[in-house]
């Protein structure tokens, strides 16, 4: 029995990659892993391929891949296909994939697993093979409560794990200095992002902080470049994409004191290395919500509907209980990492030569 995972993904967000890593590194601590190559570049295969241990192949014989992976599912003991991890939520259906996935999860010995992810809506086209994969394996889980209501309502059996950052090793910064901003561009009004963020930034100096703007994703490079400009922050270069691009990024992570965003993963990785993750997001937004209410950091959440002033004393009243809000992002770390540890251990079997 071998668990099957394809490579073939974006390459540009350091948060997928990281979580890529971090899924792939704990099931080859517990089961044999087939590794599709598809069209990841060479150092995305390099960092992944750091991250993994034990019985672990890599190929790029596409037709061998299919044919070892469909004859393991058809007799005993089977094999198990691992669905992609981050935010799989989609709005248009794939009905060509959809339709693999339908006559994939009628194999008799395979199993589908899914750890880390978003479906914050379900087409109506992937409802009946979901159901099927996961009320035969028990192996699909969500990593926020508002998925797993919008899995349950369509009878498709779930459970909440933890998002896969958590299994980051947390350490708290000495003495950090920046306030980081982190933004991707959303239908908010940009006058009042603009004016909100000028009330924060300014607050930032006031509480001793650099104020910079940056980006893991590059997509949100020209954005963050011109809120920096607009607001008279400075900027915090992080690594492009790369091997070895995440040292560089958790060490410029570990002179910053708070991390003010709407992307998930900077939020996170920030905080593995003692930023205090602020996200600011609007009422309606689930991903990260649903992620931070979950991991018991729901006290962190800024709403982008605040008046600028109120934001700003929100900023104060953070930056200001720095010392008691790390203890308890420390705690999250500790519990969200162990709730994953454990949720391997049903799914996939005890850690081997432990």
């Amino acid at each position: 029995m071998a668990v099957y995972f394809s490579l073939d993904t974006q390459f540009e967000n350091l948060g997928d990659e990281v979580i890529n890593g971090l899924l792939l590194r704990e099931l080859s601590r517990r089961q044999s892993l087939r590794i599709l190559i598809g069209q990841a570049p060479e150092w995305y295969l390099a960092n992944v391929a750091s991250a993994v241990c034990g019985d672990v192949r890599f190929t790029n014989d596409r037709k061998r891949y299919i044919r070892d992976f469909l004859i393991g599912s058809m007799l005993p003991p089977g094999n198990t296909m691992l669905l992609s991890c981050g935010d799989t939520t989609t709005v248009q259906p794939d009905v060509k994939r959809s339709r693999t996935m339908s006559l994939l999860t009628k194999l008799p010995f395979l199993k589908v697993a899914q750890v880390g992810a978003s479906r914050l809506k379900l087409n109506d086209t992937d409802k009946d093979w979901l159901a099927r994969a996961a009320n035969k394996s028990g192996l699909i889980t969500v990593r926020d409560e508002y998925s797993r209501q919008t899995l349950e309502a369509s009878n498709i059996k779930t459970r909440v794990m933890p998002d896969l950052a958590f299994l980051l090793n947390y350490q708290r910064p000495k003495s950090p200095t920046k306030a980081l901003f982190m933004l991707r561009q959303t239908d908010a009004d940009r006058a009042a992002v603009v004016t909100q963020l000028v009330a924060m930034v300014a607050r930032s100096r006031d509480l001793g902080l650099e104020p910079v703007f940056g980006w893991q994703v590059a997509r949100d490079e020209n954005y963050n470049r011109a809120l920096a400009e607009q607001t008279g922050a400075g900027l915090l270069m992080l690594p492009g994409s790369g091997q070895d691009r995440l040292a560089p990024t958790l060490e410029s992570y570990s002179d910053v004191a708070v991390i003010i965003s709407n992307r998930l993963h900077g939020l996170l990785l920030a905080a593995s290395r003692g930023a205090l993750p602020v996200p600011i997001l609007s009422d309606s937004e689930r991903k990260v919500r649903g992620v931070f209410e979950h991991a018991g950091l729901a006290h962190l959440l800024l709403s982008d509907a605040l008046a600028p002033g109120a934001s700003a004393n929100t900023l104060t009243e953070i930056v200001t209980k720095q010392g008691p809000l790390a203890d308890s992002i420390e705690q999250a770390f500790k519990a969200n990492s162990t709730s994953l540890q454990e949720g391997f251990d049903a799914m996939f079997g005890l850690v081997r030569n432990a």
